[in-house]
């Protein structure tokens, strides 16, 4: 299989552009050629069999930016992917966000809640889920390659077991 190329949308926040670098760099280690953009601007999904959509999600919702993404193209057949910056509230917003995905016909992949710091999730994104995130892409690039990486078993880690 030749190269895949992966479409990253992001809103217009730090902690979104921070994700969607951190997401784009794990597709790249999974093999895709990675076109990242804001979702005010971003091309049509139209030419990318793996689009990626992140957000911030709270109280009120998802950010107008993807949500227009969102509405302005056309999903079905096409594998879906979403991660958002997530307050203490956002969790609903995120389910809320997959399931209009999946009823328009989209493929839903995955998806990630990165938590932000401080009270109630107000903060910025922590360190540790900059790398969830990365981990989030190159797994869900993986699986659309058809790459399972299985874990070690706890047998393999002993010098000389045999069953």
């Amino acid at each position: 299989m030749g190269i895949l190329r992966a479409l990253v949308v992001f809103e217009k926040n730090v902690d979104a552009a921070a994700a969607a670098q951190a997401v784009a760099l794990g597709l790249g280690d999974a093999g895709f050629e990675v076109d990242i953009a804001p979702a005010s601007g971003a091309p049509a999904a139209a030419g990318h069999p793996l689009v990626f959509i992140g957000a911030s999600a709270g109280l009120l919702g998802i950010g107008s930016d993807a949500k227009e993404f969102i509405e302005a193209n056309d999903w079905r057949g096409r594998s879906v992917a979403l991660f958002f910056a997530v307050d203490a509230f956002g969790r609903k917003a995120l389910e809320s966000a997959a399931a209009s995905l999946f009823n328009r016909g989209a493929l839903v992949r995955g998806t990630i809640g990165l938590r932000r710091g401080g009270l109630l999730g107000t903060g910025a994104l922590l360190e540790i889920e900059l790398a969830r995130a990365r981990a989030f892409g190159e797994r869900a690039g993986n699986s659309l390659r058809g790459i399972r990486v299985k874990k070690r078993q706890e047998k393999a880690r002993i010098p000389f077991y045999k069953k």
